[in-house]
Parts: structure tokens; C-alpha cells; sequence
């Protein structure tokens, strides 16, 4: 039996906030998506991911870059989902960016994903 990798269950249609923004459009897109966090690309690579509760106490116009969480832990396409569980489980991260080699969005995978 084959096993189940992470393609087969991720979001490739992913949300993205760039690097330039600012705390204020994370809050506008949470408005507009209802998602409670997304990750920070620059130049389609992924260098962070920014949370809703990372925003609080933070000023509007605080840049992403000041307030992202720097140290991602991520999925690659062809991991089994039973790695995946354990490690949304082990971390009690919620959300996991699935990358490439060269570290390049593809998707999402979440907790109720897998």
C-alpha cells in the first residue's frame, strides 16, 4: 500500500503576506480570509510566518519583518502524513508552509489537514 504524502492533502491556493507589509495589512487580510495566520514571502521564498496572535500589542505600522516568527518549521511535498501529524503534534504548530528545496511556496498543510 502506498503511503499518503503531504501533496495529496495541502492548500496549494495559499494566502501569502510579502515582506514589505506591515502589521495593519496582516489584520486586513485576517478580516478578509478569516485565517489566523499566514506565511512571509519575499520573492516567492518563504522567510516567515506571522500568526494572529503575533499581532497583539503591536503597533499598525510595525513591518512584518519585525514581528514574524523567524524560526519555521515546514513540510516538503513528499513527506507521509503520518511525519507530518507527528510533527504538528510534537510542536503544537497549527500550520505548516509545504517548500520546495529551494524553499519556495507550493502549499499549506494544517492539523485538520491531516
Amino acid at each position: 500500500m502506498e503511503k499518503k504524502r503531504v501533496r495529496d492533502y495541502m492548500t496549494a491556493d495559499v494566502d501569502t503576506i510579502n515582506t514589505s507589509q506591515t502589521a495593519r495589512d496582516v489584520i486586513n487580510a485576517i478580516k478578509k480570509t478569516s485565517h489566523d495566520g499566514f506565511p512571509i514571502v519575499s520573492d516567492d521564498v518563504v522567510v516567515g510566518y506571522i500568526a494572529a496572535r503575533d499581532l497583539l500589542f503591536v503597533h499598525p505600522d510595525t513591518p512584518v519583518t519585525v514581528i514574524m516568527s523567524h524560526h519555521l518549521i515546514v513540510a516538503e511535498p513528499d513527506m507521509a502524513i503520518s511525519d507530518v501529524a507527528r510533527v504538528i503534534i510534537r510542536s503544537g504548530i497549527q500550520k505548516l508552509p509545504v517548500v520546495n528545496e529551494k524553499n519556495q511556496l507550493l502549499g499549506i498543510i494544517s492539523n485538520t489537514d491531516v
